[in-house]
């Protein structure tokens, strides 16, 4: 986890701040307060194994939304479809997938693009579902990107801390949907 931190996103941020506190200072205020919730959040986080609440990872993902957007004004509309959230995760599982939709997906596409987050349950199963309508990807780069250090690690955390599974479909032009499946546990069946 310690190597997906990346230098470049938190200089890119400060100086983003930096240079809305001329032009827009109450933006600067509010993206400052967001970065400071993201940084303290993701090293309070670091080499932890525990669950959080779902809406507390929301909380996350959703500061780190705010940093891309003001990055890249106009471009990057987000939805949130949460039709069951009582459960929790391990820190680190949707932020990865959000990063890639909005730096592979959506910020290499012409004009503005939708992220959406979805959260239901199916059965007894749990899904989340990450999906942007960006430029995607072909199933010849397919292998590149399941073998990416990001996605390699959401799939292995999610299959040793929650016995689950993250299934990736894209289609050029289209998108790209991730979709982590795993079973609702006894503490969350009530």
């Amino acid at each position: 986890m310690l190597g997906q931190i990346k230098p470049h996103f938190i200089f890119n941020a400060l100086a983003n701040i930096k240079a809305l506190i001329y032009t827009d200072p109450e933006l600067a205020e509010n993206l400052t307060i967001a970065f400071t919730k993201y940084l303290r959040a993701y090293l309070n986080a670091l080499g932890k194994e525990e669950m959080i609440p779902f809406r507390e990872d929301l909380d996350f993902i959703d500061n780190y939304i705010k940093i891309e957007q003001s990055r890249f004004p106009g471009k990057i509309h987000v939805t949130y479809d949460l039709f069951y959230d009582q459960f929790q995760i391990p820190h680190f599982i949707l932020q990865p997938l959000v990063e890639n939709a909005i730096k592979h997906g959506l910020c290499k596409k012409e004009g503005p693009g939708e992220l959406r987050i979805i959260s239901y349950l199916d059965g007894g199963d749990i899904c989340i579902v990450i999906e942007d309508d960006g430029i995607g990807f072909s199933q010849a780069l397919k292998r590149t990107v399941d073998s990416g250090i990001g996605v390699e690690n959401v799939r292995k955390r999610l299959a040793y801390l929650l016995d689950g599974s993250l299934l990736l479909n894209s289609e050029v032009g289209r998108g790209t949907r991730a979709v982590i499946r795993f079973k609702k546990n006894d503490k969350e069946r009530r």
